[in-house]
């Protein structure tokens, strides 16, 4: 069973995780240290600055999810829900035609 993060900075150290930076790296582009997301500093306020440039740079992210935990991690594009609706449609008209042969 795996615990949830309850902090923004321990859901921003998960997206870190995911990336194929070092922490150190992934941290400094965005003006920060990654010592600012361990220990006692993990649970101080994180800067809405920081927020700004990390959503900008990986959009893909949840926002709802990094602010307030609930959700899914990754986020569905425009596009995406565009091609599961078309998938819908698709299968829609082939039962529509199948109903009209018979």
């Amino acid at each position: 069973m795996s615990i949830k993060p309850t902090t923004i900075k321990e859901r921003v150290l998960m997206i870190c995780e995911e990336q194929t930076v070092s922490k150190t790296k992934f941290f400094t582009q965005f003006g920060q240290s990654y010592s600012n997301f361990t220990g006692r500093d993990k649970k101080s306020p994180i800067s809405s600055d920081f927020l700004t440039r990390m959503v900008t740079k990986y959009p893909n992210y949840n926002l709802k999810w990094l602010l307030t935990g609930v959700g899914e991690m990754i986020s569905v594009t425009n596009c995406e829900l565009l091609e599961i609706e078309n998938k819908e449609l698709k299968r829609e008209i082939e039962l529509l035609k199948q109903e009209l042969k018979h």
